[in-house]
């Protein structure tokens, strides 16, 4: 894969882990139920998994630690 398509994975991968973890700070208590914020805790444990390891990916493309 070449440096411009990782920038732009983790650039879309970075505006969702953003939204998600906006829903997890500003839930609506009513509607809210524990299953569904167990759901975007895995859904954020998940997207930043994919972030790191783009991340370390992009990082041994160009050589940098």
């Amino acid at each position: 894969m070449c440096r411009e398509s990782f920038v732009e994975i983790r650039s879309v991968v970075m505006i969702a882990l953003l939204a998600i973890c906006r829903k997890v700070i500003i839930p609506d208590l009513k509607e809210t139920d524990a299953s569904q914020m167990f759901a975007l805790a895995a859904a954020i444990l998940a997207l930043g998994l994919v972030y790191w390891l783009i991340r370390d990916s992009d990082q041994r493309l160009v050589g940098g630690a």
